[in-house]
Order: C-alpha cells, then sequence, then structure tokens
C-alpha cells in the first residue's frame, strides 16, 4: 500500500471551481468579507480619534488662555490686596487723629465754655457797676 499511494499525485482540474486561479479568488473574496468591516471599524476609529485630537486641542487652548487671564486677575487681587491695606491703614490713622482732635476740640470748647462765662460774668459786673 505504501507504494500506491506514492504513486498517485493529486492534481487540481482547470475546471470552474477547481484550480489555482479559482482558489486563489475564493480566498481573495473570503480575506476581503472578513477583513472589510475590520478596515472600515479602523477607519471611523481614526476618524473619532482626529475629533477627540481636535478636541484635546482646542481644550488645551482654552485652557492656557483661562490660564493666563488667571494669572493677570491674581495679579489684580493682588494689587487690590495692597491697596486695600493701604486705606485700612489710612483709616486707622485717620481714626487716631479724629480721637486727637476730638480731645483738643473739648479742650477748646471747655475753654470756650470758660471764656463766655467770664465774658458775661464781667459783662454782668459791668453793668452793675454802670
Amino acid at each position: 500500500m505504501h507504494g500506491v499511494a506514492s504513486d498517485r499525485v493529486l492534481q487540481l482540474s482547470v475546471q470552474s471551481g477547481e484550480g489555482t486561479t479559482s482558489m486563489s479568488s475564493l480566498i481573495q473574496k473570503a480575506m476581503v468579507n472578513i477583513l472589510g468591516p475590520l478596515a472600515t471599524r479602523v477607519i471611523e476609529l481614526e476618524e473619532k480619534t482626529e475629533a477627540h485630537d481636535r478636541d484635546i486641542k482646542e481644550l488645551q487652548d482654552k485652557a492656557e488662555a483661562d490660564g493666563i487671564r488667571l494669572e493677570q486677575h491674581t495679579g489684580q487681587i493682588g494689587k487690590l490686596s495692597h491697596d486695600l491695606n493701604k486705606a485700612n491703614e489710612d483709616i486707622r490713622q485717620n481714626q487716631g487723629h479724629l480721637v486727637e482732635h476730638g480731645e483738643r476740640h473739648a479742650i477748646l470748647q471747655g475753654e470756650h465754655d470758660a471764656t463766655r462765662a467770664l465774658a458775661n460774668h464781667m459783662d454782668i459786673g459791668h453793668k452793675s457797676t454802670a
């Protein structure tokens, strides 16, 4: 049997559906049917990736612009804080001056009242001698 099996050679006929051309065509169609949906899906994923890349770039640009604005606002807040601290210091100094001037005014008012009382007393004394 061993000799008989080696004597047989398989040959493909050239009839339709047999032979190397038909086999190549069949394999090619099968590969297209298998790879076609995969290729379509890869293209869809590439398009989505490009859209995501554009979105990420847009968000990065926006974040950079927001960062610049934040730095500007931080600088403005620092200046306003400095101005507010200076205004508070000026208010404290002015309050101290007001207290000092209030005390001086009270002294002057007391002296004025004493002078008026003395003037009235002298006027009454002068009228009584006259």
